[in-house]
């Protein structure tokens, strides 16, 4: 295969085969980016969950049903096409109403 310098083509077999620099820095600052994204996104899921540790049993089951409805309302609008941020609001109040009514069931049966 011949060298190629930057953005050139070589055709080898009636396939083109191009350098394109560009697009390679590109790349790799884009995974640079995913990357700063995640590591963010993980040390702000620890230090929320490690701010969950002395709830009681209503607040604990009223944000686990808020983290679950806005994680299904996120998943309900991406597949229907609708408003993302809109299906995360209102599944996570949903969620959150249904986690406080399952607690007072708890407790009415107690």
């Amino acid at each position: 295969m011949p060298s190629l310098l930057p953005d050139q083509t070589a055709f080898i077999g009636g396939l083109s085969i191009s350098r394109n620099t560009a697009a390679i820095k590109q790349k790799g600052k884009d995974m640079r980016e995913m990357r700063h994204i995640a590591i963010t996104l993980a040390v702000a899921s620890t230090l929320g969950l490690s701010a969950c540790s002395g709830l009681g049993d209503r607040d604990q089951k009223m944000l686990s049903g808020a983290a679950i409805g806005a994680g299904v309302g996120v998943v309900g609008t991406a597949v229907t096409g609708g408003c993302i941020s809109c299906g995360a609001v209102i599944g996570g109040l949903v969620g959150t109403g249904a986690g406080y009514i399952l607690h007072e069931n708890e407790e009415r049966r107690k």
